[in-house]
């Protein structure tokens, strides 16, 4: 699945994350674009489920790893954000992987995993500030769809993804101060708000006056 505002590479997004918070942020986001190649890749679910636990399976037990797993995602994610393995929405975010790997087009959990990205990704960007809930916690779900809208080959669902996205709730500022999370947020609104029609040099304009300005 492509992520519709990069966050691991924009040159424009990642400086809007503290230096100190980066290599946290970016374990976070290669798990979640990890995670997604494996729930698109292969012909049979049940290979890709296999596949899918193991990763959940994995991640959930780096808290209490004695031997980490040769694998780059893994220990980054031991090396920078050991907070994040006992955070109460790691599960929930990775059961709803485990739920778009045996539908792709289940939108609830489509939603979920981009609610439960925004709070792990805010619980590394602000860790004093405890566990997510409310208003909050429930951003990210516009994000995720228009994501698998953008990835999607079936022009007709992708229309149905864009708005489902548009009603959903947009990423408060106040509550949290991300501005990485709030960019990326309402750039997603914009591309469901034109059905998926990409203005480059707008988006990037866009990127800069959010980041810059918060509106």
């Amino acid at each position: 699945m492509r992520t519709v505002s990069p966050l691991l590479t924009d040159p424009l997004i990642l400086p809007l994350v503290e230096m100190s918070r980066r290599p946290a942020i970016l374990a976070l986001w290669s798990l979640d674009a990890r995670l997604g190649v494996i729930a698109a890749t292969g012909r049979e679910p049940a290979l890709r489920q296999i596949r899918m636990r193991w990763w959940a399976e994995s991640v959930q037990s780096l808290a209490t790893a004695h031997l980490l797993p040769a694998e780059p995602v893994l220990m980054a994610l031991h090396a920078h954000a050991p907070a994040l393995l006992n955070h109460s929405a790691l599960a929930g975010y990775l059961d709803t992987w485990e739920a778009i790997t045996l539908d792709a087009d289940d939108h609830d959990a489509i939603v979920a995993r981009g609610e439960g990205l925004f709070a792990l990704t805010e619980a590394l960007l602000d860790p004093e500030a405890g566990e997510l809930t409310g208003h909050a916690g429930r951003a990210g779900g516009c994000w995720s769809l228009v994501d698998r809208a953008i990835a999607t080959t079936d022009q007709s669902h992708a229309t149905t993804l864009y708005a489902a996205a548009r009603g959903l709730r947009r990423y408060d500022v106040t509550m949290r101060r991300s501005r990485a999370l709030l960019v990326i947020d309402r750039l997603a609104h914009r591309i469901a708000h034109s059905d998926g029609t990409r203005h480059p040099r707008s988006e990037q304009w866009a990127i800069f006056r959010i980041g810059l300005f918060g509106r």
